[in-house]
């Protein structure tokens, strides 16, 4: 868990700062050395809540200008592009790595074959990362066992938490 993530998102009065530490520094849903055998070499997001970054966030709920600036038009529409956006932000003033591209296209000859959410280079591991974004949220519709994601349902009962991990491990992330 991050230090503090949780005792210092509240604390801002800003939605938006809030909003990004949340996507920034939340625990993620799934932890990668959990998945089954064969799900690829996938690490989590590893940035954390550092003293340093929690000083950025504070000042930036003071003069939160340049983020506002930066969601304003994501705000009204979909959330993974509100959620994407904070990320962007995030990426981009972090000294701690360098935002080499987003939302890049993968194409094979004439066809797209997907896209890369997020590649930054992160300068403590000092390697390149491949940073895949997806945010939604799921209601618990039958008792959990911790291995029946399928009891976990979207805004359609089609949308579903174990098919969208399938898609996340076998199209997205591979």
């Amino acid at each position: 868990m991050n230090p503090g993530a949780d005792t210092l998102i509240p604390c801002f009065r800003t939605p938006a700062v809030r909003d990004l530490a949340w996507a920034c520094f939340s625990e993620p849903l799934f932890l990668c050395k959990g998945l089954p055998p064969g799900a690829g070499p996938l690490q989590n997001c590893t940035l954390q809540l550092t003293p340093e970054r929690a000083q950025w966030l504070e000042r930036l709920d003071r003069e939160p200008a340049a983020l506002l600036a930066q969601v304003e038009e994501t705000r009204k529409g979909r959330l993974g592009l509100y959620f994407e956006h904070l990320w962007h932000f995030f990426l981009r003033q972090d000294p701690a790595v360098d935002l080499l591209a987003h939302n890049l296209p993968v194409r094979h000859g004439t066809r797209t074959l997907g896209e890369f959410d997020c590649l930054y280079y992160c300068h403590q591991r000092q390697q390149y990362v491949h940073l895949e974004l997806a945010v939604k949220f799921y209601l618990q519709a039958a008792p959990h066992d911790g291995s029946e994601w399928r009891h976990w349902v979207g805004p359609g009962l089609r949308d579903r938490l174990d098919i969208k991990m399938q898609r996340l491990l076998s199209h997205q992330v591979c």
